[in-house]
């Protein structure tokens, strides 16, 4: 935001929204104390924006924190992050405890802070709110980027899932061709009748030599599914990994 937290604290605070992995509220204070509280610090805020965000996540304001559940904690931690429109927010597992339909409209008041032209920072385990949420993405192991770059370029460092029907040809003979592909692993090829033959494989890199290959036969069924962020997460952890 171009300035130095130390020496524009306050300032800087009504500029952040920050929800931490584990947030500390006074037991004793009910929640709509606790965002009064909160408002001191954040600054302005629209009015009816506390009583929207509480309607959207159903959460209860009269109700003491000490009487909340770990979800509705999580909720009122989300208000503060989001009340006063900051132009930064930084989420640390923010979906913790939340239901799936909370999770749902949470990933909803993302994308409205992306529209409103805010910038998010979210840390979660959660690879899915990653995935249909941000535009980049940074992957830790170890304390270490291992990792960086928009959704898209991370997928590629996982497998695609192949899958095609051809016929004019058999299944050993196929089988021959496809294995000369060492970007094609876990192959399998076999006849389903009518002449036809089905292969299923995961495929890592670019497609182009292996559709020249199969494109010597008649096609009649070809998927090549994206790879999954999670798949493509866990290959870059596993590959981290040192051999004991």
């Amino acid at each position: 935001l171009g300035r130095a937290p130390q020496k524009a604290k306050p300032e800087l605070r009504r500029r952040i929204g920050y929800l931490p992995g584990e947030i500390k509220l006074t037991e004793r204070s009910s929640g709509e104390s606790v965002l009064d509280h909160f408002k001191s610090i954040s600054g302005t805020v629209a009015p009816g924006a506390v009583e929207s965000l509480a309607e959207r996540l159903d959460l209860d304001l009269h109700r003491p924190v000490r009487d909340l559940s770990k979800g509705n904690r999580q909720k009122l931690g989300l208000i503060q992050a989001f009340m006063h429109q900051p132009e930064l927010l930084i989420l640390d597992e923010p979906t913790s405890g939340l239901d799936p339909l909370m999770q749902h409209e949470f990933l909803n008041l993302i994308r409205e802070a992306q529209n409103n032209g805010q910038t998010v920072l979210l840390s979660s385990h959660i690879l899915g709110e990653i995935q249909h949420t941000a535009d980049a993405a940074a992957v830790l192991a170890h304390g270490t980027i291992v990792a960086e770059g928009d959704i898209a370029s991370l997928r590629i460092t996982g497998a695609s899932r192949l899958r095609t029907v051809v016929t004019g040809t058999d299944a050993q003979s196929l089988r021959s061709q496809l294995e000369k592909h060492p970007e094609l692993t876990e192959l399998e090829v076999r006849e389903i009748g009518q002449s036809m033959v089905q292969v299923s494989g995961l495929l890592r890199g670019e497609p182009d030599s292996l559709i020249k290959t199969l494109s010597h036969y008649t096609i009649h069924d070809l998927t090549l599914e994206e790879p999954d962020l999670e798949e493509s997460v866990l290959e870059l952890y596993e590959s981290t990994v040192t051999p004991s």
